[in-house]
């Protein structure tokens, strides 16, 4: 392999990475800067509210991987793909 496609190769695959980390930086900041702002509003507004609100959340961590695989509509995409 020439020295030439090593070059391109290794510039092109650390221009992929550099973007991908670069939009993952800049989605966990704002997915973290709204859930703290929505969470200050709606403890401003009702503190019981969104204790009650989020009450329910470790019931849906528990069952959150429980639910694609019980979803028929969730199922039938790979379904129609892999009959291809």
């Amino acid at each position: 392999m020439p020295s030439g496609e090593i070059m391109s190769r290794a510039t092109n695959d650390l221009t992929q990475v550099r973007m991908l980390l670069g939009f993952a930086v800049l989605n966990t900041v704002n997915t973290l800067f709204g859930l703290v702002s929505s969470l200050a509003i709606t403890l401003r507004i009702s503190v019981k509210l969104t204790l009650a609100a989020l009450s329910i959340l470790p019931l849906l961590i528990l069952v959150h991987p429980s639910i694609p695989s019980r979803c028929s509509a969730l199922r039938a995409p790979t379904r129609l793909r892999s009959a291809r």
